[in-house]
């Protein structure tokens, strides 16, 4: 059978989710040491910056089982005007949970940018 994928009927949802697709998948290309964390600067606020940065140059659950594989990210509306995002990724066989907020970009970077960031 195969899946047909529906557009989110809330445009501001569905620019979200994409937003928080491309950051998330390139907050792992970082941790997994394949992109400079500065990549992410116009994306996320600087403490998720450094967290980020922090852990790639740390041991990662997983990590020895392959690179993070985003596998889905759902994206809500949450309280004072913030979305919240969550998901999952891969390494391997394993599958890790995924959470983040997204909060209005500055006027000079991105639409939204990451303003937390979990992994577990």
């Amino acid at each position: 059978m195969r899946t047909v994928l529906r557009p989110d009927p809330d445009p501001e949802l569905a620019a979200a989710r994409s937003a928080a697709d491309r950051l998330l998948r390139g907050a792992f290309e970082v941790i997994d040491r394949r992109r400079a964390p500065n990549s992410l600067r116009a994306g996320v606020s600087p403490a998720v910056l450094g967290m980020i940065a922090s852990l790639s140059t740390t041991d990662v659950p997983g990590r020895a089982a392959g690179v993070a594989v985003l596998r889905t990210v759902h994206v809500r509306r949450g309280a004072g005007g913030h979305l919240e995002v969550f998901g999952s990724y891969s390494r391997g066989e394993r599958r890790f949970a995924v959470a983040a907020q997204l909060s209005t970009g500055r006027p000079a970077g991105s639409p939204w940018i990451v303003t937390s960031l979990r992994l577990s």
